[in-house]
């Protein structure tokens, strides 16, 4: 599981697919995530968060997270083919915490597998004020990323499948 999600709140649009595309599911999989944990079985989260003390395993924290975007990219395959379609899994950021240093990596749908695009790049720390300032801007262009691309996308892919399971 990763430490800590980034979930959308939904626009209205959005969150009328979200209560309709539920309402189809079966009870096993009512959720649009992989995890049927309340907070994030409404809530679209296209961002997850691994933290590690400095003397923590860092194979670890990439098993951990590796499983935990792995399971979520399954989830979102499996509403794409829901949809009838067959398109690719739009590419996530994901964050590594280690210590004070926030790292920016990237989960691509490769087709039959997923990549970890691990270009080391920090975004920031906890450590100084010119770090703290480097999170707020980074957070902030997550957060565009978010709303522009992510939830269009996410949107879209649960308007095809809502769609296509009232037909």
């Amino acid at each position: 599981m990763a430490d800590f999600a980034v979930v959308l709140r939904p626009k209205e649009e959005l969150q009328n697919f979200i209560e309709t595309f539920l309402d189809n599911q079966q009870y096993t999989t009512p959720t649009v995530n992989q995890t049927i944990y309340e907070p994030l079985r409404t809530r679209p989260a296209p961002i997850f968060i691994e933290t590690k003390m400095p003397s923590g395993n860092m194979d670890t924290a990439n098993v951990q997270l590796g499983i935990w975007v792995a399971v979520w990219h399954q989830r979102v395959r499996s509403i794409i083919a829901l949809g009838g379609g067959s398109d690719k899994v739009i590419t996530i950021p994901v964050i590594q915490i280690v210590a004070s240093v926030w790292t920016l990596m990237f989960v691509l749908d490769a087709g039959t597998e997923i990549r970890l695009l691990d270009g080391n790049s920090r975004i920031g720390d906890t450590d100084s004020i010119l770090g703290i300032y480097q999170l707020q801007a980074a957070s902030s262009a997550l957060a565009d990323w978010t709303n522009d691309s992510f939830e269009p996308w996410f949107t879209a892919l649960l308007a095809r499948a809502t769609v296509s399971r009232l037909e």
